[in-house]
């Protein structure tokens, strides 16, 4: 995956996220968590604009365990963007509950 980070992965996006996260998070080395973090956020997004909301909602998940404990001041942007589209996929899952507690996280 880093090797091909910031590029456009096309249809294998899915298979690597699902590779990695089959693996984790025992054999994450933390300096790579924020990475598999935003290509987890990458497969959610995915799935979203194709509106798979429950494998979406998998993904961004998947993502937050990764998050280092101070990610709202250490990478607030991508928390934010991380955490508004977590709370459509689960509102697009008629989780009610869970988005409103993600939006007022």
């Amino acid at each position: 995956y880093s090797t091909s980070k910031g590029q456009d992965m096309g249809g294998a996006l899915f298979q690597v996220a699902d590779q990695i996260n089959h693996g984790m998070p025992s054999l994450i080395h933390p300096r790579m968590q924020i990475d598999i973090a935003e290509l987890n956020f990458s497969a959610g997004s995915k799935a979203v604009d194709l509106s798979d909301f429950e494998i979406a909602y998998s993904y961004l998940n998947n993502a937050l365990p990764l998050l280092p404990e101070n990610h709202w001041s250490s990478h607030y942007d991508f928390s934010l963007r991380l955490f508004l589209l977590r709370a459509k996929a689960a509102y697009s899952c008629s989780k009610i509950e869970e988005a409103y507690g993600v939006l007022k996280e």
